[in-house]
């Protein structure tokens, strides 16, 4: 990258950078501290807070830092996917308390939602290395935009793999909002 590009992007990120740091540092504070929430729901919301701290945190480095992309790609591009997957976590509790009412805290408990929440941890530093994937660059990693990665079989994979976590997402709302709107009529 340019020395330009460089400083256009820090000035650029780094602004929105701190703004989503201190939103979210805030939010966990708030949510720590609320004893009413549902632990499930406080659980979640927790872990959407932290990713996305951390995606703001990752902003705010300058990219004059590294001599390569690999090391900024690699600390936010996990913490996107993750947020990613909490969103759809989300979606999936509130869905499962709908279908699942009487049973939902029988099925949905404490343990089973921070295993989630560390799996899709682990998961996606998995899915990030596979979307950056590249044996001919530095360390594996092809340091371009996503989508001009050089077409192989795990970009491919974990590319179809967020769209159709992105479509499922889109699908839950529109089924999460319908469901509302029946209970307000």
């Amino acid at each position: 990258m340019k020395m330009g590009a460089k400083i256009l992007t820090n000035f650029v990120l780094i602004p929105m950078g701190v703004p989503i740091c201190v939103e979210n540092l805030l939010a966990m504070v708030v949510l720590f501290r609320c004893r009413r929430m549902i632990p499930q729901i406080k659980i979640l919301a927790i872990n959407l807070s932290l990713t996305d701290f951390c995606t703001g945190l990752t902003l705010c480095i300058p990219d004059t830092i590294f001599e390569s992309c690999t090391f900024k790609k690699y600390l936010a591009g996990p913490f996107v996917v993750v947020s990613l997957l909490t969103i759809t976590l989300i979606f999936v509790d509130r869905c499962c308390s709908l279908l699942f009412s009487l049973r939902y805290f029988n099925i949905v408990t404490h343990r089973r939602i921070i295993a989630a929440c560390i799996s899709i941890w682990i998961f996606s530093i998995t899915l990030v290395y596979f979307m950056f994937h590249d044996n001919e660059s530095e360390y594996g990693i092809y340091c371009g935009i996503l989508y001009l990665t050089p077409k192989k079989t795990l970009n491919i994979v974990s590319r179809v793999f967020v769209l159709m976590v992105l479509l499922m997402n889109i699908s839950m709302y529109f089924y999460l909002s319908y469901t509302a709107s029946l209970g307000f009529t």
